[in-house]
């Protein structure tokens, strides 16, 4: 990934410049017209839009600082910017002030470093959706167009109270997402964790104690401490191949094939996939609502709806929609052959198509699938917490029992 430099014309007939991250010049180019400039000159080697991370820091007082990941903005602090310049932008403050101004209240430092360079961007000559384009990062697709539909009809402070309002759902649709898969991930993780203890460390003191009491163990317990000692002699091994599959399976996951094969699997597993699926209907149902309140083009929206899915399988769904309308189908028509939308969601746009209400129904359903979405995670979790729990004590009772056997046997052979 590298820097490219460009000169050329907005769609106001302004001459700006500036620069975007491509890894190569076609991918530059057509960053640079999505921005909605006409370049007269690209080239490589421009400034970057990334703020330069480093591992450690040194600041001027002599704190050191670890940061283990590259600099990022959290979901929850662009909704807060989100709301508070439309409030600043609605009480009449200048763009630019208004970006100075958050800068200066904003602790995470790549916040502020993203806020400085719209703020100079815009300085230079470019609108406000064009410089909030060079950090994609930060402000997506659907955010700038917003932003930019907002802009040419002079209700900026209005678009982005939509927008943050969209970005406050989402988040609770992440966050309720997060939670479904973590929770039994957690525990299962912990119950893996604590039966290799067990194999490590309290099978060895007892097979110990067995070898001075030179006494003949039941099957199920020999075949437990053969475990131990299988683990305990090819640790670095199991180390070494999960280490080995985790780095395939990320590398298998980054390729396109792999993600949509994977995101399709987990749509069919219990009671999660029912989860992944509401939370991306709820999504897809909210990004249309908020892009066609703000006045996008239908087959525009659906191609950023299905970019902003979150899920491979679900955005190519989308995508075969989209196909449908540009042929000609009403999105109706074109949601019915896709077994993914609900019959419920298919009527309700059909009759948002025939009223001219589309975005209206939209909001409807998403607000539909967002209750569906609390009702599915609390019956989830409350079926997978006792499973989870019994998974959780069986993977400990199972060592312990297989350690205790003999101790009930030799207790039975001397009573008799």
């Amino acid at each position: 990934m590298g820097a490219y430099s460009y000169k050329g014309v907005n769609r106001s007939g302004k001459q700006v410049s500036g620069s975007v991250d491509a890894k190569d010049e076609a991918e530059a180019k057509a960053k640079i017209r999505l921005l909605g400039i006409k370049a007269r000159s690209v080239n490589s080697g421009g400034q970057g839009s990334k703020m330069a991370w480093k591992p450690i820091s040194i600041d001027s007082k002599g704190n050191v600082s670890i940061a283990l990941t590259p600099p990022s903005a959290k979901h929850s602090e662009i909704s807060v910017f989100t709301k508070q310049l439309s409030v600043l932008i609605n009480a009449g403050v200048s763009v630019t002030q208004c970006f100075e101004m958050l800068s200066d209240q904003v602790v995470n430092p790549y916040m502020k470093f993203v806020l400085d360079s719209v703020k100079r961007n815009i300085q230079s000559g470019l609108d406000m959706s064009e410089s909030l384009a060079k950090f994609p990062d930060v402000f997506d697709e659907l955010y700038c167009q917003l932003v930019r539909a907002g802009s040419a009809a002079g209700a900026l402070d209005k678009m982005l109270e939509k927008l943050a309002d969209y970005l406050e759902k989402s988040t609770k649709l992440r966050r309720q997402l997060v939670g479904a898969i973590t929770y039994p991930a957690g525990v299962i993780i912990i119950a893996a964790l604590l039966l290799v203890f067990e194999l490590l460390f309290v099978v060895p003191m007892f097979e110990k104690q067995f070898k001075d009491a030179g006494q003949k163990l039941p099957e199920f317990t020999q075949l437990v401490i053969d475990a131990s000692n299988g683990l305990a002699r090819n640790l670095h091994y199991f180390i070494g191949a999960g280490i080995g599959l985790s780095m395939l399976f990320k590398r298998w996951v980054s390729t396109d094939s792999g993600r949509y094969t994977f995101d399709k699997f987990t749509l069919k597993l219990p009671i999660v996939g029912v989860v992944i699926m509401k939370v991306g209907l709820a999504r897809f149902a909210t990004t249309m609502a908020t892009l066609i309140a703000g006045g996008v083009a239908l087959i525009e929206t659906l191609d950023i709806c299905a970019r902003a899915s979150g899920n491979k399988f679900i955005e190519g769904e989308i995508m075969k929609v989209k196909n449908g309308v540009s042929k000609g189908q009403s999105m109706a028509e074109a949601m019915g052959q896709r077994p993914m939308m609900p019959p419920m969601m298919t009527g309700m746009v059909r009759v948002g198509e025939a009223s001219g209400q589309l975005d209206i129904m939209f909001k409807k359903v998403s607000e539909f699938y967002e209750d569906e979405v609390d009702v599915t995670v609390a019956q989830a979790l409350k079926m997978v917490e006792p499973l989870l729990f019994v998974f959780l004590g069986g993977a400990v009772a199972v060592v312990l029992i297989a350690m205790y056997l003999p101790i009930f046997d030799l207790a039975n052979t001397q009573s008799q």
